[in-house]
C-alpha cells in the first residue's frame, strides 16, 4: 500500500493510480516500479492522494475484464485481449492455470507433438496457452465476429498467426470432415469445448460428435469442457475433474485413447 498526502477531490487521479496499480500487478511487473510511482507523487508531479485497497482492487477488477494473460510456456506473462461481447464468459486465468498445470503435470501431456481444437473460442486464451506451451497448431472456431476479431489480434500480437487457423462460423454448422482433415497429420488431439452454461444440450451434443469424428479417425484425444454444473460426458472415459469455485472442469479421454 502506497501511503500518500490525501487528496480526495480528484477522482481522476484516483482512478489512474487504481489502473496503473492494477497493471503493476496484474502483469507481474517487478514491484520496485511501486517504489517508482509512490516517489514520483512524493515530489507533486501529479495530485498526491492515499491509495487504499479499494484502488487497487478497481484496477485490477478493469484489467481482468478487459484483459487476461498467457501463465505457461515462451509467452509467459503476456497480455491476452478479451473480446467486447457479452456473450462471451472467458475462462478464468486461475482456472486455466489449474487446467494446464493439470494436463502438464497430471497427464503428462507433450504439447510439442498435439493440435489444439478451441471450440467456442472467446478470446482465443485457451488455444493461445497450448501454443505456448509448444502445440504445433491451433484450430479456433466462434461464430460472434468480435470474438473473432479478438483472436486474430491476440495471435497477431503475440507473433503466432502461423501456427493458426481461425473459423468465424457456429461450432454445430462445421463440417465433421473439416475437423478429420485438421486432425489428419496430428497422433493426439487436445480439444476444448466450452460453450455458453446455459446450453447444455449443446454441450452435450458436440461431446458426442467430438467423440464420433477421432473415434473413426483413430486418433488419440483429450477432451476439457467446463460448466457450472456435474456432467455425465457420454460415452468418453472420465479421466479428471476439478472444481474452481462455481465452475466445474472436466477431462475427458476417447474410450481406446493411447492417453494415460
Amino acid at each position: 500500500m502506497l501511503l500518500l498526502e490525501e487528496n480526495t477531490d480528484n477522482s481522476a487521479d484516483r482512478a489512474i493510480l487504481g489502473l496503473v496499480v492494477g497493471v503493476l500487478y496484474y502483469t507481474a511487473i517487478d514491484p520496485l516500479l511501486l517504489k517508482l510511482i509512490e516517489r514520483v507523487y512524493q515530489k507533486g508531479i501529479f495530485s498526491t492522494i492515499f491509495v487504499n485497497v479499494w484502488i487497487f482492487q478497481r484496477g485490477v477488477f478493469f484489467l481482468m475484464n478487459k484483459f487476461g494473460r498467457v501463465i505457461h510456456g515462451n509467452l509467459k506473462r503476456r497480455l491476452i485481449k478479451m473480446p467486447h461481447t457479452i456473450s462471451t464468459r472467458p475462462t478464468a486465468d486461475i482456472i486455466k492455470e489449474s487446467i494446464f498445470n493439470i494436463l502438464v503435470h497430471r497427464i503428462n501431456i507433450n504439447f510439442e507433438e498435439i493440435a489444439v481444437i478451441d471450440l467456442f473460442a472467446g478470446s482465443g486464451a485457451m488455444g493461445i496457452e497450448a501454443i505456448s506451451l509448444g502445440a504445433k497448431s491451433a484450430l479456433f472456431v466462434d461464430c460472434n465476429y468480435s470474438a473473432i476479431k479478438c483472436i486474430k489480434q491476440n495471435l497477431y500480437d503475440l507473433n503466432i498467426s502461423e501456427y493458426s487457423i481461425v473459423i468465424n462460423k457456429k461450432v454445430e454448422e462445421l463440417n465433421d470432415s473439416l475437423i478429420a482433415a485438421y486432425c489428419e497429420n496430428f497422433e493426439t488431439i487436445l480439444i476444448f469445448i466450452d460453450p455458453p452454461y446455459s446450453n447444455k444440450s449443446l454441450l452435450i451434443s458436440q461431446i458426442e460428435r467430438i467423440n464420433s469424428i477421432l473415434s473413426q479417425s483413430h486418433k488419440a484425444a483429450i477432451v476439457i469442457t467446463e460448466s457450472d454444473k456435474v456432467l455425465n460426458i457420454p460415452r468418453m472415459e472420465a479421466i479428471h475433474k476439478i472444481r474452481k469455485g462455481k465452475t466445474f472442469v472436466f477431462f475427458s479421454k476417447i474410450p481406446f485413447s493411447r492417453i494415460c
